[in-house]
């Protein structure tokens, strides 16, 4: 062998001639080999590169070493190199994963040392001739590791609950429970829990895409964010405590008032509530929260009336009516939304000025995801049968509804029937957002 199995730097030293290279530069025999699947590409680098026959073992890749190897693809964009994807890391077994401390758990077992290998993903090029970019060994940072721990945790809870059928990725901030292995639907591949006599999608640990981007620019030095937190408030509380404690001392003034005890003028921008919300978790005009976008949390800020009814209903992207065609519900730009953390920041008008109410995280309920499924399932069909007419209403009473999106009646989008039609977006219902209010 070309490096030591046992050795973590040897490892890792070896991986890095592939910087800048193909699998196929430095393994022309690769290119007999034809695997197809997903997870093909990282089979064989691990048996054509590191030369060891890729297995499904509950142990390290690198046993010895203690390092996991994983492949990940890159996309191209705007900001430089971002993540394609969240890494898929091992399955969850639902039998046994509560059985042991997190020390010991499977997932850090297996996941404690990450041989990160990024490359270039391109669509029209097989995989053999991938470009890799980034090649490192990931260790988390403690503060990382906090958040990871209590993510654990709370995946594990919800097992002892009998509630694995109902983990949603917005359980959970830079640890994820992904669905895996499902073709055609939740029910499709199915695994028994030990604390509940019902059937749970079989999901895998995954480190979230928000995540996996930091990891990105952690590497890179093109890190964009402040943090809101330190590691040692995080030791003695958990972070969705700490974050509301921070707009706590502010309830019932009004953003004006919030901006004076911070040195800050509010200023008559479109976003000055958000901008202002940054503010109070010590962050920077222009700057991202650090914990925030690790964890993909959407920061919602809402105006309520006195009633408790917010003045706008809550609008998201507009539907891709080429794309969801070939979307299904677990990989659709709905879901992923509906699945992801919120965090609520409600201010009540009064007399033209704005208070802030109060704030909270919320996760979509379990039965409110399979509303918003059969939802989606209905405007898939529609758009499918170029039925444009008859989508879902809020007066349908539902969490979800369909309505324009476009600036006017001239910005439309094309169909896969080649026609011209209005923008359409997805909505949260004004009826449904109280109702969340009022509960949060």
């Amino acid at each position: 062998m070309l490096y030591n199995p046992a050795d973590k730097n040897s490892i890792e030293d070896y991986a890095k001639r592939l910087v800048n290279k193909s699998l196929v530069d430095l393994k022309p025999e690769v290119s007999k080999e034809v695997r197809k699947g997903k997870g093909g590409f990282g089979q064989k680098v691990e048996k054509f590169y590191f030369d060891y026959e890729p297995n499904s073992s509950s142990k390290p890749d690198f046993s010895e070493a203690g390092v996991e190897l994983k492949t990940a693809p890159l996309k191209k964009t705007a900001k430089g190199l971002r993540a394609k994807e969240r890494i898929v890391l091992n399955i969850i077994d639902y039998m046994h994963e509560h059985e042991a401390a997190f020390e010991k758990s499977s997932f850090w077992k297996k996941n404690k040392l990450i041989l990160m290998m990024f490359f270039l993903h391109k669509a029209d090029i097989a995989d053999i001739n991938y470009i890799f970019k980034y090649i490192f060994i990931w260790n988390y940072p403690e503060k990382d590791l906090e958040i990871i721990k209590s993510d654990w945790k709370t995946i594990v809870n919800k097992i002892k609950m009998g509630k694995a059928h109902e983990l949603s990725e917005g359980d959970t901030l830079y640890l994820g429970a992904c669905i895996k292995g499902v073709r055609g639907g939740l029910n499709s591949t199915l695994r028994k829990q030990p604390f509940s006599e019902k059937d749970a999608p079989q999901r895998a640990f995954s480190l979230k895409q928000g995540y996996v981007n930091a990891i990105i620019t952690q590497h890179t030095n093109s890190i964009d964010y402040e943090p809101a937190l330190t590691s040692d408030e995080l030791k003695n509380k958990p972070f969705e405590t700490l974050i509301i404690e921070k707009f706590e001392v502010f309830y019932g003034k009004s953003l004006e008032e919030i901006g004076q005890s911070l040195g800050f003028e509010v200023g008559t921008s479109k976003d000055k509530s958000a901008i202002l919300c940054r503010r109070i978790l010590g962050i920077s005009h222009g700057r991202k929260i650090e914990e925030f976008d690790k964890a993909e949390i959407q920061m919602k800020t809402v105006t309520i009336n006195q009633n408790g009814t917010p003045i706008e209903e809550m609008s998201f992207k507009h539907i891709d009516f080429i794309g969801i065609l070939s979307e299904n519900w677990e990989n659709s730009y709905w879901h992923e939304v509906l699945t992801k953390k919120f965090f609520f920041v409600i201010f009540e008008e009064f007399e033209k000025r704005y208070y802030l109410k109060k704030v909270f995280f919320w996760t979509m309920p379990y039965q409110d995801l399979l509303l918003a499924k059969n939802f989606w399932e209905d405007t898939q069909k529609k758009i499918k049968n170029n039925d444009f007419e008859n989508f879902i209403k809020s007066s349908a009473g539902g969490p979800c509804f369909v309505r324009t999106k476009g600036r006017n009646s001239k910005d439309v989008m094309i169909t896969a029937n080649g026609n011209n039609q209005k923008k359409l977006g997805y909505w949260l219902s004004r009826t449904y957002i109280k109702n969340v209010i009022a509960k949060g």
